[in-house]
This record gives C-alpha cells, structure tokens and sequence, in this order.
C-alpha cells in the first residue's frame, strides 16, 4: 500500500504514514469488524388510546354519583372493543357510584325519618 499524500510505501493496517504523518483511514480490519456488526432496527410504537369514559366514570363516581354510574357502565363496554384497557377504571367507577348512591340514599331516609319525627313531636295547642 502506498502513502496518498507523499507516495511512500507504508504497512497495509498502518493508520498513519510513517514518512509524512498524513491519515491512511481505517486499517482493514477495523473496517471488517463494523462491516461485521449487526445493525439495529427501532420500531416505531403506537400510541396507545385510553379509555376516557373509564377515567371520567371513576372521577364523576365521586361527584355526581348517576353520571358516574352511566359513564362506568359505558366505560365496561369499551374496555371490551379496546382489548380490556380501562376495565379496572370502569369497574371501580361502578361500585364507587353505587356505593355511594347507597350512602345517599340511607341518608336521605334518615332525614326524613327525623323530619317526620320531628314534625310528630311539636305541640298544637287548638
């Protein structure tokens, strides 16, 4: 192999002219070894989609007991067209809303129950 630059004949895996110092490249072997290494593919993944009626069923469970209910109900049913995602949101929206329509409704009981106490107890005087 001969120099580019000053023409010398220099050693084949030689990276530097010995003569003028100049860049010979790679030697050959290093070039074998990247030609030899594999090369990696990055596949491109997509977005997963969230199952928004199971988000919004759970948050509404919390403040509007019957919204939450229905949007968990419609949330259950997506989580099956979307390969379950979103199902564990959607079920605890459900038991949240009925557990807490349950609440309210044995409150609401008791207040009547006390109001009417309350109303029997009061005193006419005719």
């Amino acid at each position: 192999m001969f120099c580019p630059k000053c023409g010398s004949v220099v050693d084949e895996n030689a990276p530097f002219c010995p003569n003028c110092g100049a860049a010979l490249g790679q030697p050959q072997a290093q070039q074998q070894q990247q030609q030899q290494q594999p090369t990696v593919i990055y596949q491109q993944t997509t977005q997963q989609q969230s199952n928004i009626f199971a988000i919004l069923g759970l948050v509404f469970a919390f403040i509007f007991p019957i919204v939450g209910l229905v949007l968990s109900i419609i949330g259950l049913n997506k989580a099956k067209e979307m390969n379950g995602e979103g199902h564990g949101l959607a079920l605890a929206g459900l038991v949240v809303s009925i557990v807490e329509m349950v609440i309210v409704l044995i409150a609401v009981i008791c207040v009547v129950a006390l109001g009417a106490a309350a109303i029997s107890n009061i005193p006419t005087y005719y």
